[in-house]
């Protein structure tokens, strides 16, 4: 048995470190369902254009146009917060106007009539090839689905970012069902995998339901049923 346990715990525990999957990515590889606002007879939201720097993210003064990344509909039902991972391109290199803080980009949460419900704005103050962020947006109590949008809203044709990569994650977890909570704590994570194993190997008392897959007994499947809670 503690073999079997051993085994089972290390063919997992790489997949488990990334068993959360985000709501949305974009990037060169995945850009299906989000939308550019750019004018398409400029430039079409495709891989070459993305890989390119060309989602570029800034305000058209002459035109009046804004130019923002908007994401396809995030299902946030029982979400508190969203993480928002993103990386940005600066193409001001060499422009003798460029202002770092004229880029500050704008992470908003839009609800079904793009009503903003949640925002954030990073400042910029250093001059860099390109940008990491991450950063956490609330969401609305009892919201259902919403879109993220990324603009730099102070940017123009001297200040302007390029979208590289965005991925959303659900910052916390939704309401779990008992099955699987091994340790009572009403989440469903990697600790109640650690629970589930000091039950079994050295006959702790779980505070929760360590008769995961429900066949009444508490052994090696209800590991592996856990483990697939986790991963779907």
């Amino acid at each position: 048995m503690n073999k079997f346990l051993s085994c089972l715990f290390f063919a997992f525990a790489p997949a488990l470190a990334f068993a959360i999957e985000p709501l949305a990515s974009f990037s060169s590889d995945d850009f299906e369902g989000w939308e550019y606002t750019r004018d398409a007879s400029d430039v079409a939201l495709n891989q070459t254009n993305i890989i390119r720097h060309r989602i570029t993210l800034f305000h058209d003064y002459d035109r009046g146009l804004d130019y923002t990344l908007l994401s396809p509909m995030l299902n946030v039902d029982g979400l508190e917060a969203l993480e928002v991972q993103a990386t940005l391109h600066n193409n001001n290199n060499g422009d003798s106007q460029y202002q770092p803080e004229k880029t500050s980009p704008t992470f908003e949460l839009l609800d079904a009539d793009l009503n903003v419900v949640a925002t954030v704005t990073i400042p910029i103050e250093t001059n860099k090839t390109s940008y990491n962020f991450t950063n956490t947006l609330l969401v609305p109590t009892d919201a259902k689905q919403l879109r993220l949008r990324v603009a730099v809203w102070g940017g123009d044709v001297h200040n302007v970012l390029a979208a590289d990569q965005v991925t959303v994650f659900p910052a916390d977890a939704p309401i779990t069902p008992a099955n699987g909570d091994v340790n009572g704590d009403g989440v469903l994570s990697g600790a109640d995998v650690t629970t589930l194993y000091n039950v079994l190997l050295d006959g702790v008392e779980a505070a929760g339901n360590a008769d995961v897959n429900g066949d009444g007994i508490v052994n090696g499947s209800d590991v592996t049923a856990l483990y697939t809670l986790l991963l779907n």
